[in-house]
C-alpha cells in the first residue's frame, strides 16, 4: 500500500514533504518557516566526533516557543489558513469552528469565542477529536503550540428581536432574500 501511494519514485515524498514545509496557503509564512527549520536544524546539529565539548550545551527552549504572534494575525488567519487547515483533515469539524472566532491569545493560549446561538456547536467543538485537530492546525500555521479555551459570547440577534416583533414588510424583505423572490403585480 506505501508503494502504491508513495510511487515509484522515491523522490517522490521528499518532494511531497517541501511542499508541505513551504506551501503558500500557510499564513506567517516567513516566521513559521524560519521556526521550523531553526527547530529541524537543532534536532538534526550532531557534533562531530573529534569535537571537544566546549562548555555544557544550553537547554533547548520549550516546544511552545515559537515565533511571535499578535492577536490581529490570528484573527486575520482564522479563516484563510487555520480553517483551511482544520478542513483537510474534518470537513465537518471545520464548520463548528467556522462560527467561532479568536478574540483572546495571552502567552500561549487562545480563547475562541462562539456566538450566544451556537453554544451547541462550541459543546462539540471542546470534544478532544476536534481540539486535537485545531490545536494541530494552529501549529502549522503558527508555528506555536497553542492551547485552546472556547467561551460563549452574546447573541447580538436575540437582542434585537427582543425589541419589537417582525412586521409584514420585514417578513417580506426576509422572504425576498432568503429566497430571491420578487413581489409581482397582478
Amino acid at each position: 500500500v506505501d508503494d502504491l501511494r508513495q510511487g515509484g519514485d522515491p523522490r517522490l515524498p521528499l518532494e511531497l514533504a517541501l511542499v508541505k514545509v513551504t506551501r503558500p496557503s500557510a499564513d506567517l509564512e516567513r516566521e513559521s518557516l524560519a521556526y521550523r527549520i531553526e527547530q529541524l536544524e537543532q534536532r538534526g546539529h550532531v557534533p562531530a566526533p573529534a569535537e571537544a565539548p566546549a562548555a555544557a550545551p544550553e537547554p533547548e527552549p520549550p516546544a511552545s516557543d515559537g515565533p511571535p504572534l499578535e492577536l490581529e494575525q490570528l484573527q486575520e488567519a482564522w479563516t484563510r489558513s487555520v480553517l483551511p487547515h482544520v478542513e483537510q483533515r474534518s470537513i465537518p469539524t471545520a464548520s463548528i469552528y467556522r462560527e467561532a472566532r479568536p478574540v483572546a491569545l495571552a502567552d500561549d493560549a487562545v480563547t475562541v469565542e462562539f456566538p450566544g446561538a451556537a453554544a451547541f456547536h462550541r459543546q462539540l467543538a471542546e470534544e478532544q477529536k476536534n481540539v486535537t485537530l485545531l490545536v494541530e492546525a494552529l501549529y502549522e500555521v503558527t508555528g506555536r503550540r497553542l492551547l485552546v479555551a472556547f467561551t460563549v459570547g452574546e447573541d447580538p440577534a436575540e437582542e434585537a428581536d427582543v425589541d419589537e416583533p417582525a412586521g409584514e414588510e420585514r417578513i417580506l424583505e426576509l422572504m425576498k432574500q432568503t429566497f430571491d423572490a420578487r413581489e409581482v403585480d397582478e
